[in-house]
C-alpha cells in the first residue's frame, strides 16, 4: 500500500500486532482517498507476517477529530495499557473538549482522542515535568505494564536533571514534578549514526 519514498513519521503496535503509522506528507492511498500527517492508518498483519500488502484503513481520520493547522499534525503516537492511542503534536493545538470548549496541548503534551464525544483530553501534561515545558515529544513509546513512557525529544535536553541529545530515548516514571528520568538508550553508542523518526519499545 505504500511507497518506498513514503516518509513514515510515527508507527506503533496494536496488541492483535496490526500497525498503526501516521505518515510525515500528503498521499492518495487507494479506498481511503487523501491521508495527511493529521491522520493514523492501521495496516493489519498479513498470514506471512508482512504488512506490504493488506488492506490500509483509518484509525483516527484527523479531520474528523478536529486536527487542521500546522502544528496539530502528528509526530508521535503509542498504545497505553488501557488501549488508548496516546498522540503527541508538532506544535501547539487547540482541539474540541468535547463540552464545546477548546482544549490547548503543546508540543510536549500526549494526549488521546474519545471519538464518542468528540473529544481530546491530556493524558501527560509535559509542562509539569522538570525541563520538558520547553522541548518537542517527536518519539514515544509506552510500557503498558508500568506505565513509563519513552520519549524521544527534538533537541537536547535537561529533564529532570538527566541531560541528552535528540539522538537518546529517555524513560519517564510519569508526567509529575517528581517524574523519575533516564536516559535508557544512546543510538550512537550502538552504532545506529543515522536521524530517526519513531520509535517502539518491545517487552
Amino acid at each position: 500500500p505504500f511507497q518506498v519514498n513514503d516518509d513514515v513519521e510515527a508507527f506503533t503496535f496494536l496488541p492483535d500486532d496490526s500497525l498503526l503509522v501516521v505518515l510525515g506528507r500528503n498521499r492518495n492511498i487507494d479506498g481511503l482517498g487523501k491521508v495527511t500527517p493529521f491522520d493514523v492508518l492501521r495496516l493489519p498483519v498479513g498470514a506471512n507476517g508482512s504488512y506490504a500488502f493488506g488492506p490500509v484503513e483509518w484509525y483516527l481520520d484527523g479531520s474528523e477529530a478536529g486536527l487542521s493547522t500546522g502544528g496539530e499534525r502528528i509526530d508521535a503516537i503509542a498504545i497505553d495499557g488501557n488501549g488508548r492511542l496516546l498522540v503527541s503534536l508538532k506544535g501547539t493545538g487547540r482541539v474540541p473538549d468535547g463540552s464545546g470548549a477548546t482544549l490547548v496541548v503543546r508540543d510536549e503534551d500526549l494526549i488521546t482522542y474519545r471519538d464518542s464525544n468528540n473529544a481530546w483530553e491530556v493524558v501527560c501534561d509535559g509542562s509539569q515535568v522538570p525541563g520538558l515545558a520547553s522541548e518537542n515529544v517527536i518519539g514515544l513509546s509506552v510500557d503498558a505494564v508500568t506505565g513509563t513512557f519513552f520519549v524521544r525529544l527534538g533537541n537536547g535536553f535537561n529533564i529532570a536533571g538527566v541531560k541528552g541529545t535528540a539522538r537518546d530515548v529517555l524513560s519517564l516514571s510519569d508526567c509529575t514534578s517528581d517524574a523519575q528520568a533516564q536516559v535508557v538508550w544512546n543510538s550512537r553508542d550502538d552504532g545506529f549514526n543515522k536521524p530517526y523518526d519513531a520509535l517502539h519499545f518491545t517487552p
